[in-house]
């Protein structure tokens, strides 16, 4: 019959199996020096890819705005004259015109209620956008409607003789910018695997030297507690480690010394009681030796 865990206590096969992985992990310096410096290189390499990528997306979504404001501004100037003529081929044609630049999502050309007069989609002739501006004292310069990772909207007043005739919007997508985006994190993750590998194989060399020399002393040390007491430490060098073995073997001289000073001591008490003659030792009632 199965037994329990007692309650709040993991299960013994739970247990053991985190006792393993700790000692995977944790077991030696070596291990916990090759662990901290990969962790360390993963967080730092991590938080740079984010702002990296942060400001790059940044720049880049500012930079498509940009676009869009020029081209915007662009066809409300050459524009304004054919909205006052009513002239709607020649408005078609430069809506047409725009469709060769990158990432355009969308053209349109407004008169002041809203009706679409020219598109670089042909079926929304004729059809009523909703969104526009309603604030005056707004309507003398660029308003940007829409500025995400998905859609950079803006629109221009065309303005003729100092008189608002319509409006020019543009849309632009952000899908170069997401593969360059895509592109730059794949990057990034790259050059952190690198750092981490790089880093963890410059921690595990380093790990070895220093253990190396305090696995020096770790054998010493089992071959006095087996009875060798003549094994010394040979490190060489003015490190942390050659300086623990000098005293280490310093530790290991005075124990000798005093071990031979005892065992001389007890040889000549052996000696002396062997030359005396034989005692008889005396005490009272009370356990009192006279």
């Amino acid at each position: 019959m199965a037994t329990r865990a007692p309650a709040g206590r993991p299960p013994p096969r739970l247990t053991a199996m985190l006792e393993r992985l700790r000692q995977l992990l944790f077991g030696t310096l070596r291990r916990q020096l090759i662990l901290g410096v990969a962790l360390v290189h993963g967080v730092m390499m991590t938080l740079f890819i984010w702002d990296l990528t942060t400001r790059q997306r940044t720049m880049l979504l500012d930079r498509q705005t940009e676009h869009a404001t020029a081209l915007a501004r662009s066809i409300a100037t050459t524009s304004a004259g054919w909205v006052a003529a009513r002239d709607f081929y020649g408005l078609q044609e430069i809506v047409l015109t725009q469709s060769r630049y990158p990432e355009l999502l969308f053209a349109m050309i407004l008169d002041t209620r809203g009706q679409v007069i020219a598109h670089s989609d042909t079926l929304r002739l004729g059809q009523f956008v909703n969104d526009l501006p309603v604030n005056p004292s707004a309507r003398s310069d660029i308003i940007l409607l829409s500025h995400n990772a998905d859609l950079v909207d803006v629109i221009s007043p065309i303005i003729l003789a100092g008189r608002q005739v319509g409006w020019a919007r543009v849309g632009l997508g952000q899908r170069i910018i997401g593969q360059q985006m895509d592109v730059l994190i794949r990057d990034g993750i790259l050059y952190a695997l690198a750092a981490i590998v790089i880093g963890s194989l410059l921690a595990g060399y380093m790990g070895r030297r220093l253990t190396r020399r305090l696995d020096a002393i770790q054998q010493v040390s089992d071959a006095v507690h087996n009875g060798d007491d003549s094994r010394r430490v040979e490190v060489e060098g003015d490190d942390e480690a050659a300086r623990l073995a000098h005293q280490f073997n310093e530790m290991l001289d005075g124990l000798a010394d005093r071990e031979r000073e005892l065992r001389d001591r007890e040889a000549h008490l052996h000696t002396l009681l062997q030359t005396l003659p034989d005692l008889v030792w005396l005490k009272d009632e009370n356990g009192v030796y006279l």
